[in-house]
């Protein structure tokens, strides 16, 4: 297989909105930046649709009981968030010799979180917002606009700030899965700990043992050692979340979407299953 490379870009996009899920987000960008010498873009996009629209549940988002703002005092409090989000960010990323830069954007957040990410090698967000912090059945229309369509690796952050040391890669066989395989290998070679693979037999699918296999051999050619395969048969989702809880692994690797957004939402997904069942942040490859 070949090692899954970074784009010329050397910078992780981290979009921000300034929720708890988002700070958290922060921290886990920040260390794999550090990890792969990357430095932060840090975006908070004002959404055009929470300032023009006056019916729209602004006041969720900005966590204020003024339903009434005019439209000007909307845009100032947006940006004020924005600046203290690009700010705490920052700091962070000063703390830990990460280089960083900010900016603050006026429009449709998935489209310019989209646009800015041609330019970026890795895309890192939350995925509930400010409006649902507590609904972790919740992952928001901008998230799905953004996790259908981005080319790129996709950290979601979690409920939970703990350091990145022990890593579960959840392993299928397929395309993306392979994908994941080779984002495993390139961050266990610059700083993880402990790694789990596992391997989820359906019914009673042959593929397992080739699954296995591959996964030893990927690792054997890279000279990896510390790391640990077990197979689990059920549901994939229930498998990765017992696996992962059990295991106290602190990232999910996983492959993204197999198909377009209508008809994962009509069959289930697999990644949105993990992502509303558990607080940990989650890299889709």
């Amino acid at each position: 297989m070949k090692q899954e490379e970074l784009k010329d870009s050397t910078k992780i996009l981290l979009a921000i909105d300034g929720s708890k899920i988002s700070q958290n987000t922060t921290s886990a960008a920040i260390q794999i930046a550090k990890m792969l010498s990357l430095e932060v873009f840090g975006l908070y996009v004002i959404d055009e649709e929470l300032i023009m629209n006056d019916y729209a549940d602004y006041d969720k988002e900005l966590g204020i009981d003024e339903p009434s703002l005019i439209r000007s005092d909307r845009a100032a409090l947006f940006k004020k968030r924005g600046h203290e989000a690009l700010r705490r960010m920052k700091s962070k990323c000063q703390a830990s010799g990460v280089p960083a830069t900010t900016e603050i954007g006026l429009g449709g957040v998935g489209e310019m979180i989209l646009d800015q990410a041609q330019e970026a090698s890795f895309l890192a967000i939350g995925r509930r917002g400010n409006g649902h912090p507590d609904n972790s059945d919740y992952l928001g229309r901008n998230f799905r606009h953004i996790a259908h369509r981005i080319k790129l690796p996709l950290l979601v952050g979690g409920n939970s700030m703990k350091h990145l040391k022990k890593l579960l890669l959840a392993y299928n066989g397929g395309e993306r899965a392979k994908k994941a395989l080779a984002w495993t290998k390139q961050l266990q070679n610059h700083g993880f700990f402990k790694m789990l693979v596992l391997v989820v037999q359906e019914d009673d699918d042959p593929s397992t043992k080739i699954w296995r296999e591959e996964i030893d051999s990927e690792f054997s050619q890279s000279r990896m050692r510390d790391f640990r395969v077990v197979t689990q048969r059920g549901n994939p989702a229930d498998e990765i979340v017992k696996t992962a809880m059990k295991s106290e692994s602190d990232l999910i690797i996983m492959g993204g979407y197999r198909h377009k957004s209508l008809l994962e939402w009509l069959e289930g997904s697999t990644l949105d299953s993990v992502l509303r069942k558990i607080p940990l942040p989650v890299l889709v490859a």
